[in-house]
């Protein structure tokens, strides 16, 4: 039975408030759990096996399970398709290395890092191609460059050193990604794209500044809170007793950020609403609300894989 039958049939006699609002729910789990196009439900599907692969290599799943049989394949074909870069990657941290008389070791998990980091941002450039935005290529480049040195940073963390240090870096260094590219992007808007958006809206043109500032500060108070949090989290014992605490801090993060981009959407809504369009219609095609529905989409995959796993586990020892 598909999302859209079971609509139907919990509609059935309803009066037309009730009618819109069981729509609007029903439209809300097809996007997190089986959205429409193939690569709407590939997208939070390979980046939930790269998280549970991210919580394999950190917390260490039993190896007789069908769900790490799974990953080992998942992790075979991941690194055939990154197996061109591998090697010029590691003779250039071989060469930092010497340079800075560090010992570095890249880690298998970068792979996974970077296949996260560049859904997330290629997400963005796709829908900004879709919409001919002037700012896709930019956001297509930025995206591949800052996922590619972001994973390579994580991928020679261990993300299961207890030290709170390294476990801080695993937690802080992927969400700042995500601030790191929502400024870049700003900036540009800001340089290229801000007198253009304001004769679109049909609005008096702002400075730079006054363009940049509301973004700036969104970013910077939400640096500040996500060093606090992971700060405070590593402090208590049920956290730092974890084998990766950096990795559970992350999820944790990851998932604030979704809410985030949900309440973000709101505003969206505002501005991109056409005439006789709906707010609940606005707020649901916004980027905002894109992205923070494709995050909780990824989480409802690695949920589902975890109970699967806890599952086969129970049953393996009932």
């Amino acid at each position: 039975m598909t999302i859209d039958s079971l609509r139907r049939v919990f509609m059935t006699g309803m009066s037309r408030v009730e009618y819109r609002a069981v729509t609007w729910n029903f439209d809300i789990l097809r996007q997190i759990v089986w959205p429409r196009g193939t690569g709407a439900v590939l997208g939070p599907l390979v980046s939930a096996a790269s998280v549970v692969s991210l919580i394999h290599y950190g917390f260490g799943l039993r190896l007789d399970s069908i769900l790490v049989i799974f990953l080992n394949s998942y992790d075979r074909i991941v690194g055939l398709v990154l197996s061109w870069l591998e090697p010029s990657l590691k003779a250039l941290l071989s060469w930092v290395a010497y340079r800075l008389d560090w010992d570095f070791v890249l880690y298998r998990h970068w792979r996974h890092v970077f296949v996260l980091l560049n859904l997330y941002f290629l997400g963005g450039a796709r829908a900004d191609f879709k919409d001919n935005s002037p700012v896709a290529w930019f956001r297509l480049c930025l995206g591949l460059s800052l996922g590619f040195a972001i994973s390579v940073v994580v991928g020679v963390v261990p993300l299961a050193q207890k030290d709170l240090t390294t476990q801080f870096l695993v937690a802080f260094i992927p969400f700042f990604a995500t601030s790191l590219n929502d400024i870049a992007l700003r900036a540009w808007r800001a340089t290229f794209s801000r007198v253009r958006e304001s004769v679109r809206v049909k609005q008096p043109a702002m400075t730079w500044w006054q363009y940049f500032r509301p973004a700036f500060v969104g970013v910077l108070n939400r640096t500040v809170v996500a060093i606090v949090f992971i700060l405070v989290g590593l402090r208590f014992p049920i956290v730092s007793e974890l084998q990766s605490p950096g990795l559970a801090l992350l999820g944790v993060l990851v998932l604030a950020l979704a809410v985030q981009q949900l309440y973000l959407g709101l505003g969206d809504a505002k501005r991109i609403r056409e005439e006789g369009e709906t707010n609940l219609a606005a707020w649901m095609r916004s980027r905002g609300t894109l992205i923070g529905l494709r995050i909780f989409s990824v989480a409802f995959w690695v949920a589902f894989f975890l109970a699967v796993y806890v599952g086969e586990q129970l049953y393996q020892h009932s």
